[in-house]
């Protein structure tokens, strides 16, 4: 499966590259969670309370794994 995106300010999906093969797509208001094959969460979206896991609030453009969180 791969994961597509809308692009700011647009209403076209666009391909997200750069990312492994993807199991399981989750979207939250605007904060958007990957689970991979080999089980490993990626994150990106609104990151105002620190929903997407990454240590930080600060909004993310690109998937990123969640380090603490393996084997989902």
């Amino acid at each position: 499966m791969a994961a597509w995106v809308l692009a700011s300010n647009q209403n076209v999906l666009n391909k997200i590259p750069n990312i492994p093969p993807i199991k399981t797509i989750s979207c939250v208001g605007a904060s958007s969670y990957l689970i991979d094959f080999e089980g490993n969460l990626l994150t990106f979206g609104f990151n105002c309370y620190g929903q997407l896991g990454q240590g930080d609030n600060t909004n993310k453009n690109a998937p990123k794994i969640v380090n603490n969180l393996k084997n989902i």
